[in-house]
Order: structure tokens, then sequence, then C-alpha cells
């Protein structure tokens, strides 16, 4: 299609696979057979499929209520520990990813409701995130209702940028 387009601009004036968001094609069997065929590897989906291992939350809540952890001298320092164990339980509750918990605002959470609504996801659609009623508890107990004001978290510096989402998230991930 690039060279159709270069060739026969009258005709094709671009590719309109480059409009399509980065990302959003997908390959099926016949796909990654065909691509095979020609020597090359298909990519494969990358799913979020991750469970915990017997044993890893317990230490991970161990370190967050400030346990040294194996193989180092002392405990980590863990500012906004609060925050920190409420963005923990979250994740498990919830299996939302780390950017949606973090750039969430206690607009989007609807206590009555028991749902968290995501105003752009991923792949850039809206979606609705039922809440346990462990997940309920634990944010409501995090902040006072007369504190729910404003952004969840306290790592996120609200703007809407790429630089600024990647310095959360680095912050978050060490």
């Amino acid at each position: 299609l690039d060279w159709l387009a270069r060739k026969h601009p009258e005709r094709f004036p671009g590719n309109p696979l480059r409009l399509l968001p980065k990302g959003y094609a997908s390959y099926n069997e016949h796909d990654a057979i065909a691509v095979r065929a020609v020597g090359d590897d298909a990519p494969e989906d990358e799913e979020r499929d991750r469970r915990l291992q017997p044993g890893e939350e317990e230490a991970i809540r161990k370190i967050l209520a400030g346990e040294k952890p194996e193989g180092r001298q002392r405990p980590l320092e863990l500012k906004e520990g609060a925050a920190l164990v409420t963005l923990f339980d979250l994740a498990l509750e919830t299996s939302m990813r780390l950017s949606e918990m973090y750039t969430l605002s206690w607009a989007q959470v609807d206590f009555a409701g028991r749902t968290i609504y995501l105003d752009k996801t991923k792949n850039g659609s809206k979606r609705q995130v039922p809440m346990t009623s462990v997940a309920l508890r634990v944010l409501s107990a995090y902040r006072p209702e007369a504190e729910r004001v404003g952004l969840v978290f306290p790592w996120w510096d609200g703007q809407q940028t790429r630089l600024s989402r990647r310095r959360t998230t680095s912050l978050l991930s060490r």
C-alpha cells in the first residue's frame, strides 16, 4: 500500500493502515503460518495473565509493612506507605493496570454503584471496573469521604504527557 501510494498518489492518497493505532494488528494462526513460511517470526499477542505465586503476596505485604527484604541490609524507605498498600490491594482486587490506578481520580470512583469508571484504557476505549467488597473497603478506609477530592494516589502530577506517565510508572515500578 505504501508503494501504491507513492506510485499513484492520485488514486491512493495514502496507506490507510498507517492511520490505525500502534499495536492494533494481531496475528491469527493462519497469519502466523504465512509469516513463518517466508522465514520471519510472527509477533505474539501479549496477554496479561500473571498470577501471584504461593508466598508472593505475603512477602510483598511484609515489605510494605516495613520488614527488611531478603538480601538487603535494611528495610526500604517507602514514602506514602498507606497509598502503596491501597494500590497493591486495588491491583489484586480489580486487575487494573498500574497507570489506570495511579491516574485514578475520586470522580471516577462510584462507591454506591461499586464501580470504577476508566475514561481511557490502554487500547483507547472506556470501561467499567466492578469493585469487590475488599476494594470498596480498602478505598473507603484509605481516604475519608471529606478528603475525596482530586486524584486518588499522590504520585502522578496530573499532566497528560507521556513523560509524566513514564516517570510515575518508573517511580512505582522501582
